[in-house]
C-alpha cells in the first residue's frame, strides 16, 4: 500500500511537516542547559525561613505552588547562577518522574536542584512558551521514554541526548499564535480549578464552624472524655462509622496500557484522585477478588506510605472501572450520609499528625489501618449532619460543573495540541 503525502506537505524523520518549514532540535533553541545545585552541600534544605526557596523535583511532578516550596541555604554566588527566572523552562531529570516540566512564569526568589534541567531559550528566535507546549505532547513523552534507560536501570536523562530532539521550526509570528492558543486554554482552565478550590475552601471553613470551633453551639456545652462539646453530640472512634482496607497487590506483570484502571498512590493527591495518570492492568490476567476492590464515586482514600503518607483524596466521579492497588486504603462507610463529614474531620483535625508522628519514626513511613480506626472523633447529632450533608451536596455538584468543563477544555487542548506541533492545524493572526 503507498501512503499519498498531500503536495503541501513533505516527508521528514519525524512524519510529513509543511513544506516550507524544516527541523531544528533543541540544541538550536537553547542559551544554556544545566542541572542545579546538590541538596547536600550547595542547596540544602532548612526548616527556618532564610527568604530563598529550592525547587525539587517532587514540587514540579506535584505541580506544587511556590509557597509550599521549602527553604533552603545558598551562597549569593549560587544564587545569583541558579536562580528561577521567567520564561525559562525546568524538567525532571530522573526517577519515574522524568520529563515532567514546568514553566516559570516569573522570577523567583528559589533555586533548583540538581534533579533537575533549566532550559533558557534563546527569545529573539523562539517563543518560550512554545518550547514548553513542545514538552507537552506525546511525542516528546515517548522520546524521552526512549532515552531514559540509556546510562542505567534507573531512569534518567543525559542532557547531550535530550538536546537532540527535533521538531518543527515554525515562524517567531506561528509560535506565538500557537502558544496563545494553548495558553488561553490553560488559563480557562486553571480559572475553573480556582474556583473549585475556593468552593473547597468555604466548604472546610464551614466545617471548621460547626465541628472544631463549634459556633452556635457554644451556649449548650457539656464535659466529655475528649473536650466540651455541644448537648447532644457523642464520641466514638472512627471504627464506628467507617471501617478501612488496604487493598490488592497487584503484581507488576500484571500491569499494561490498557484495559482496567489501577488507582496507586501517587494518584492521591490532596483533595481529589487524580483518574487521568492512571495505570492499567489486563482484566484477564487478575483473579476475581481483585474486583472486590472497585472504587465508587465518592470513596474516600488515604495514601499510606512512602512520602505520600497521609495525603486523603475523594474519588470523583466518573465512568469507568477504578480498582485500588495496595498501599492505599479505602474507607468503608457505615451511612453514606457521613461521607463528607468523615472526609473533612480527616482533612481538618490532627489525626493525620499524630499517625505522621509515628510514621516516622520507621525509616519508611509507613501507618496501618488500625492507628486510624481507633481514634476518638466527635460525632454530632443527626439533624446537624443531614444540614452538613444537604450543603456538601450543594456544593459538590457545582464542583463537578466545573470539572466537567475542565475535562472538556482539557480534552480540546489535548487533541489540537500535536496538530498545532506538526503544522497540520494552523493558526491564523
Amino acid at each position: 500500500m503507498t501512503i499519498q503525502i498531500p503536495e503541501w506537505f513533505k516527508q521528514t524523520e519525524i512524519w510529513l511537516i509543511p513544506k516550507e518549514l524544516d527541523l531544528i532540535s533543541f540544541n538550536d533553541a537553547i542559551i544554556s542547559a544545566n542541572t542545579g545545585l546538590d541538596a547536600i552541600k550547595r542547596a540544602p534544605i532548612v526548616p527556618e525561613d532564610t527568604w530563598i526557596k529550592c525547587l525539587r523535583i517532587q514540587d514540579v511532578s506535584n505541580s506544587k505552588s511556590f509557597n509550599t516550596w521549602w527553604f533552603t541555604k545558598v551562597e549569593t554566588s549560587n544564587y545569583e547562577r541558579f536562580q528561577l527566572r521567567k520564561n525559562e523552562i525546568i524538567i525532571a531529570r530522573t526517577w519515574n518522574t522524568i520529563g515532567v516540566n514546568r514553566f516559570i512564569d516569573k522570577d523567583y526568589k528559589s533555586v533548583f536542584n540538581n534533579w533537575l534541567i533549566r532550559l533558557r531559550i534563546k527569545e529573539e528566535m523562539h517563543v518560550p512558551k512554545f518550547i514548553y507546549y513542545l514538552m507537552r505532547t506525546d511525542r516528546f513523552k515517548w522520546f524521552i521514554q526512549s532515552i531514559a534507560y540509556w546510562t542505567s536501570t534507573q531512569p534518567n536523562m543525559q542532557i547531550k541526548t535530550f538536546l537532540s530532539y527535533s521538531f518543527v521550526n515554525f515562524l517567531l509570528p506561528q509560535q506565538k499564535a500557537i502558544a496563545e492558543v494553548l495558553t488561553s486554554l490553560d488559563d480557562k482552565i486553571e480559572l475553573l480549578e480556582k474556583q473549585n478550590k475556593t468552593l473547597e475552601n468555604i466548604w472546610q471553613a464551614i466545617f471548621k464552624s460547626w465541628f472544631v470551633d463549634f459556633e452556635g453551639f457554644e451556649d449548650d456545652l457539656v464535659e466529655s472524655e475528649m473536650e466540651m462539646i455541644p448537648r447532644g453530640w457523642k464520641v466514638w472512634k472512627v471504627w464506628d462509622i467507617a471501617n478501612i482496607k488496604s487493598w490488592f497487590a497487584f503484581k507488576s506483570a500484571d500491569f499494561s496500557s490498557e484495559w482496567v484502571n489501577i488507582i496507586k498512590i501517587k494518584n492521591i493527591t490532596d483533595s481529589w484522585v487524580d483518574l487521568d495518570n492512571s495505570d492499567f492492568v489486563m482484566a484477564s490476567s487478575l483473579p476475581a477478588r481483585a474486583f472486590d476492590f472497585e472504587l465508587a464515586q465518592w470513596d474516600i482514600l488515604v495514601a499510606m506510605s512512602w512520602n505520600t503518607t497521609w495525603k486523603i483524596a475523594m474519588m470523583p466521579k466518573h465512568d469507568k472501572q477504578f480498582l485500588l492497588n495496595q498501599r492505599a486504603w479505602k474507607f468503608f462507610m457505615k451511612n453514606k450520609r457521613d461521607t463528607w463529614f468523615m472526609y473533612f474531620y480527616l482533612k481538618t483535625h490532627n489525626i493525620g499528625e499524630l499517625i505522621l508522628q509515628t510514621a516516622y519514626w520507621s525509616a519508611q513511613p509507613n501507618i496501618a489501618w488500625k492507628d486510624i480506626e481507633r481514634f476518638d472523633i466527635i460525632i454530632p447529632n443527626n439533624t446537624v449532619l443531614e444540614k452538613f450533608e444537604n450543603i456538601s451536596n450543594d456544593l459538590i455538584d457545582k464542583i463537578n460543573t466545573n470539572v466537567y468543563q475542565i475535562k472538556n477544555l482539557s480534552s480540546i487542548r489535548d487533541s489540537i495540541l500535536p496538530r498545532l506541533m506538526n503544522g497540520k492545524l494552523r493558526v491564523n493572526k
